[in-house]
């Protein structure tokens, strides 16, 4: 063994180290990002006010609304499986690029943070998008075309890569379509909130597999 591998190895598992926000990093990245789906939220006001549509205009939160909410995350898992399983060469980078961007967020995906995250994703995209945006265009557009200006822009702010655009965009049409079909925007807020907490523990699974992998690559080389 070569006398300067301990160095080697020492020095990858302090630059690992390193890697690791502080916890005072990893709160503020954490709050910032929390905040920032609040922002969603709050800029649904000002929007639905312009297009003349209040974002919680059709919001009627009832056991049926909460049941329906449950049973429409039932597609969306299927999808999430089914890709799972595909072993196509786009999918497997698709889940890598997932898996670095969320390792290198800046802060630990804990089941705390994923109930906030997931809450102010939920409520405050789908009070925006649908809520908003969504029914607002309704008021000037065709509702097919309402609902594509709508998940365009939705998939573009989730540009972490094309795949996932194109799957937050196709989402974002469901939603909308969900939310036409029921005329009740707590409708999506319940259905995404709910498939939000289970891709984040997902997520959450998949970073922590990223890191092994790469701890294990550093620590061979």
């Amino acid at each position: 063994m070569d006398k300067n591998e301990p160095e080697i190895i020492a020095e990858n598992a302090q630059d690992h180290q390193s890697e690791k926000p502080s916890p005072a990093s990893d709160n503020e990245a954490a709050l910032v990002t929390i905040m920032g789906t609040l922002g969603f939220l709050i800029f649904s006001f000002p929007i639905g006010l312009a297009l003349k549509t209040p974002p919680l205009a059709t919001f009627k939160l009832s056991i049926g609304a909460i049941v329906w909410g449950l049973l429409a995350v039932i597609p969306m898992l299927a999808i999430v499986l089914t890709l799972q399983k595909s072993s196509h060469p786009s999918v497997i980078k698709f889940y890598d690029q997932v898996s670095e961007y969320f390792a290198k967020i800046g802060f630990k995906i804990t089941p705390l943070r994923i109930l906030l995250l997931s809450l102010g994703a939920g409520i405050g995209e789908e009070m925006l998008f649908r809520g908003a945006i969504q029914a607002g265009l309704t008021n000037y557009l065709p509702i097919a075309a309402a609902i594509f200006i709508t998940s365009l822009v939705f998939g573009l702010l989730h540009a972490i890569n094309k795949i996932y655009v194109a799957l937050a965009g196709f989402i974002s049409v469901y939603f909308g379509v969900l939310f036409v079909v029921t005329d009740n925007i707590a409708i999506p807020i319940i259905t995404h909130t709910v498939y939000d907490i289970i891709a984040f523990f997902y997520v959450r699974e998949m970073v922590e597999k990223w890191h092994l992998k790469n701890s294990d690559q550093d620590q061979a080389s």
